[in-house]
């Protein structure tokens, strides 16, 4: 063997040697360089019986400057955002849950990150989920635990907490202890100590120990007994759909442990409100009837929130329960029967299921008397209607039990032939019911019509007779009810479509917004979906 060959053998197996040492010192004081993933949703460490639960992937999109949220240079260039973050309203709403607190406390975590890193360097833009329990009127009181995904310069940070030479925490107050498994910290600003641990590529965060020895035990038990076996987040989360990315913001809140612990929220809307809004909402909801909500979240083209609610059956009237005992509205039943008439820049979309008469009813409970009794007198002179109770069975069984509103901008162009109104600035809203018998709300349509001045009805111009006019639109009747006691527009407008969804909107030019949106949509008419 030649000298070469002797060096070259020589410095292989030095190398090796080295090498090998290297790893197994690298591995028994750090962490295995070549050791894999958790394998399963951060979701699978948190206990089952958590009071709160938030989890975002793909973190990089998320935030602009850990802990602050990128939509938000987004939402403050929205009018109704930035006057709600500068209302008093605001500041006692983030007063009460202490929000600010759990915000210093993360900006406090992230600034004693060593070598200039923020958390999002750590844990590599990845997932990230806080799951807690409310320990107080307070929300920076509760007890919580935070789970990221880290990378290998997460997992070295971790790890080197427990090496008081690599550890610059100390030389900044902070008190760092290693227990096994475990490190814990505290002073340096923390409001209270901090526990951190670290399973395979999670790292963990926690206020209390109790968190840590959770998730080895999940682990152990193949995490049988997590959060990510709850049923409420594996049928309306895990199982979900879910957009490509899956980059959605998942939520849970036992929303029964939060009012017991805060002290309030458990009776809005106020049903004894001088606002009849409120009263009229509080008939059919109540959030101390709320027992959990559990969804997901995303800011794709606007805010998307897909809402699920336990609610209990011991604390709803007769009304609420035979209501919420209709069957909820699918996405299949959302795209196939409203969609198509929603246009694209609308600025709100709800869509429910209601029995008509229990809606019709409870809006003529929570109007004024004196308002109640002119609309039920002048009912009574149409020779039609004895009595409010008559109109309320006549549309109960008339009209199908869901609805729509759709909310726009009035941004509509202005005409000369146009009903004078009062100049109010208002939204453009549509009211879409499905008809059950049309040939009744058809002659509705006529009743109210012909009851003319005795509702306030007041003609376009002087010349004509009545505020009532009926014009032929593609084959079907427009019926126009015109008065300067309708807010910003003084016309209210109704028509029926080809498959029998009867529209209501307080203007034409948005009615036949809708129309056209669903018969043409995009390029002139563009729709929601598009």
């Amino acid at each position: 063997m030649s000298r070469k060959s002797r060096l070259l053998r020589i410095f292989l197996v030095v190398g090796f040697v080295v090498a090998f040492a290297g790893y197994f010192a690298f591995s028994t004081f750090f962490f295995n360089p070549f050791e894999g993933r958790l394998g399963v949703d951060v979701s699978a460490l948190a206990p089952r019986d958590v009071d709160f639960y938030v989890a975002r992937a793909d973190l990089a999109d998320l935030f602009d400057e850990f802990p602050e949220l990128a939509v938000e240079e987004r939402l403050s260039k929205s009018p109704a955002y930035a006057t709600w973050k500068g209302s008093p309203e605001s500041a006692e709403f983030y007063q009460q849950l202490g929000l600010q607190g759990v915000v210093t406390e993360l900006r406090t975590i992230n600034d004693q990150i060593p070598l200039g890193m923020e958390v999002l360097d750590v844990v590599g833009g990845r997932d990230l989920a806080i799951a807690g329990r409310f320990a107080g009127p307070d929300l920076a009181q509760s007890d919580w635990a935070a789970y990221a995904t880290v990378n290998w310069v997460g997992k070295l940070l971790i790890e080197g907490l427990a090496f008081p030479s690599l550890n610059p925490m100390a030389q900044q107050g902070f008190t760092v202890e290693s227990a096994g498994e475990f490190v814990s910290v505290s002073g340096g600003g923390l409001p209270r100590p901090l526990f951190l641990a670290r399973i395979k590529d999670v790292a963990i965060v926690a206020t209390s120990k109790q968190w840590l020895d959770t998730a080895f035990e999940n682990q152990v038990h193949q995490f049988q007994d997590s959060f990510l076996q709850r049923a409420l987040y594996a049928d309306h989360i895990a199982n979900a759909p879910r957009s490509r990315e899956a980059d959605e913001v998942e939520f849970f809140v036992n929303t029964r442990a939060a009012f017991e612990k805060f002290g309030k929220g458990g009776d809005w809307p106020d049903d004894k409100s001088q606002d009849p809004t409120a009263r009229f909402l509080a008939r059919f909801f109540r959030s101390g009837m709320l027992n959990r909500v559990v969804g997901m979240l995303s800011f794709d083209g606007g805010l998307n929130v897909d809402l699920h609610g336990e609610l209990s059956s011991e604390l709803m009237s007769g009304m609420q329960t035979q209501n919420y005992r209709i069957n909820g509205a699918d996405q299949g039943e959302l795209h196939e029967r409203i969609l198509p008439y929603v246009p694209e820049d609308t600025a709100l979309l709800i869509y429910g299921k209601a029995r008509p008469g229990d809606l019709l009813s409870t809006t003529f409970d929570v109007m004024e008397p004196a308002a109640r009794d002119l609309v039920a007198d002048a009912l009574k002179q149409s020779g039609k209607y004895p009595e409010l109770q008559t109109l309320i069975d006549e549309l109960d069984t008339s009209l199908k039990s869901r609805f729509a509103v759709i909310v726009r901008v009035n941004d509509y162009p202005i005409s000369e032939n146009d009903p004078p109104n009062d100049g109010q600035p208002v939204f453009a809203v549509a009211l879409l019911t499905w008809m059950e018998q049309p040939d009744k709300i058809e002659e509705l349509r006529n009743t109210i019509g012909h009851m003319g001045t005795r509702i306030g009805l007041q003609p376009i111009k002087p010349e004509h007779s009545s505020g009532f006019y009926r014009n032929k639109i593609g084959g079907y009747t427009q019926y126009e009810y015109t008065s300067l006691a309708i807010p910003g527009t003084g016309v209210i407008v109704t028509q029926s479509t080809p498959d029998g969804i009867c529209i209501v909107s307080n203007s034409v030019y948005m009615l036949n917004h809708l129309l056209k949106t669903s018969t043409q949509g995009a390029p002139s008419y563009p729709r929601l979906t598009d």
